[in-house]
């Protein structure tokens, strides 16, 4: 997968025009201009203290972890790619947050109730409903289900 530049996102059709921009030279720039290749992503959460967090963690995903590339680091991996890295950094502890992609929402949440997170923080919306959580240092995970199948999931 390519990163690529799409001027449109930024700039409607009908700007180019007035900006005094060629339709051709456009469509030209914005099939040659790529950025960089994307291989896969990796969300990462600081945390105070890596063996705590990692016990909560690891009672989160029900597994222990896929890799402690270094000292400092834990990393879970996904069956359908993307990794999420756990990592000490007390200074900025709970700063984070990122999204998990899941195909049973209510199974996760029944899980989640299971472990005593609080789950009142719930949206649901005609494409996706998620529950949002925090971990022990404050950091905000976000579970979506995917209602409309074109979306990520």
């Amino acid at each position: 997968m390519y990163a690529s530049f799409n001027a449109s996102r930024w700039l409607p059709a009908r700007d180019l025009s007035e900006l005094g921009v060629r339709p051709l030279l456009v469509a030209h720039f914005m099939k040659k201009f790529v950025l960089m290749k994307i291989d896969n992503a990796i969300a990462s959460v600081p945390v105070k203290d890596l063996k705590t967090a990692s016990s909560w963690y690891e009672k989160l995903f029900r597994r222990s972890t896929d890799s402690t590339p270094m000292p400092e680091v834990a990393e879970w991996r996904f069956p359908r790619g993307g990794w999420l890295q756990v990592y000490q950094l007390p200074e900025r502890a709970g700063n984070g947050s990122c999204t998990l992609a899941v195909s049973n929402l209510e199974e996760v949440i029944a899980h989640l109730e299971s472990l005593g997170i609080d789950t009142s923080q719930r949206t649901s919306g005609e494409k996706v409903k998620t529950v949002m959580i925090t971990d022990p240092d404050g950091n905000h995970l976000a579970f979506a289900e995917a209602i409309d199948r074109t979306m990520a999931h």
